[in-house]
């Protein structure tokens, strides 16, 4: 299972807009996004699992993770 730290370590020097998506180890129900910024910062954010789909935070629910991205 990759880690936090990992992604990390394999976006930094990548583009503006690459990502990645893994198995969350805080939140076993989750997934994990992790994306580099314009400004090269790499945001992380938990992608829930919900009744019809998938969302971040309480945002729009999307059919499939694909959609959601």
């Amino acid at each position: 299972m990759l880690s936090k730290e990992e992604s990390q370590e394999l976006l930094t020097g990548q583009p503006s807009g690459t990502f990645l998506i893994r198995c969350s180890q805080s939140s076993p129900d989750c997934l994990a996004m992790a994306e580099v910024m314009p400004d090269k910062q790499i945001v992380h954010s938990l992608l829930k699992r919900v009744t019809g789909g998938y969302t971040v935070g309480d945002a729009t629910v999307f059919p499939t993770v694909r959609e959601l991205v």
